[in-house]
């Protein structure tokens, strides 16, 4: 019954945010983004792209391994692992890039929807808000280390799988098993600004968006997918109304789950 009631809730709150957006005039926030995706586009071009095309995958790819610590030293190789891992995270994790480059601004902006809808209000001094933004970095990269953790455990199970029914590449299973890993630490990610704000333990932040898991996948798979949508406008979209969205439907959840709302740590409007 909570699922559904969660499901609800989160559609609700998605397609009531872009309303939200214009009629308390937040549609200004839409530039953070947009600035976001010029400083990596031109950026991008002039440095990441040209540090890609100099990168030697083919070391790598070679999978001679004994022969690159002969010749390149334990150092240069450990090197070569970690460009490559920074590569595959940025090139197939870019959301959470996305996610920590945005902190600043999605602080702000799920504040500003809390006390629109509540009323909530909190001393916001330089000192606050720094302290804010190190404790959502801080939650977006745990979420980042333990969606590679369930990603890499998940893929070993499958290999191991595909090798003993001698099935040849990845099956659908697979992809859909990795996305929903990613869509549950998305939500999280998004959901942790509001139960961080109003005072909920670091036990009570974690399990709220496992026991509300139809709010964390669906916001989660919103703010994912809009990814693929072209030319960055889903990035722009995604950044602000899953931020908006991911507020009112947590805010909805403290008005009738007391487990939450009736917590001492708890910090009332």
């Amino acid at each position: 019954m909570i699922l559904f009631r969660d499901i609800g809730n989160i559609i609700r709150s998605l397609v009531r945010s872009f309303a939200f957006v214009f009629r308390h005039n937040l549609w200004y926030y839409f530039f953070f983004p947009i600035a976001l995706l010029a400083i990596l586009f031109f950026g991008g071009k002039l440095i990441f792209e040209e540090y890609l095309l100099k990168f030697d995958f083919t070391t790598i790819q070679q999978s001679q391994y004994i022969e690159l610590i002969q010749e390149k030293g334990n150092y240069d190789f450990l090197i070569a692992g970690v460009e490559l891992i920074t590569i595959f995270v940025i090139v197939n994790y870019s959301p959470y890039i996305v996610l920590l480059i945005m902190v600043p601004f999605q602080t702000l902006l799920s504040a500003k929807t809390d006390k629109i809808i509540t009323g909530f209000k909190r001393k916001m001094t330089l000192k606050q808000y720094y302290s804010d933004i190190a404790t959502a970095s801080r939650i977006i990269l745990r979420n980042l280390f333990l969606n590679l953790i369930y990603v890499a455990i998940w893929l070993l199970l499958s290999t191991i799988t595909r090798l003993l029914f001698h099935i040849p590449e990845m099956t659908y299973a697979d992809t859909i098993v990795i996305y929903t890993i990613g869509f549950y630490f998305y939500g999280f990610s998004l959901i942790d600004y509001t139960t961080e704000r109003r005072g909920l333990s670091l036990e009570n932040r974690i399990r709220f968006p496992w026991k509300h898991i139809g709010i964390t996948f669906i916001i989660g798979a919103f703010y994912s997918l809009a990814f693929l949508l072209p030319y960055g406008t889903g990035v722009i979209i995604s950044t602000v109304i899953a931020t908006i969205a991911s507020t009112m439907a947590t805010l909805k959840v403290f008005e009738t789950d007391p487990l939450f709302s009736q917590s001492p740590d708890f910090k009332q409007p």
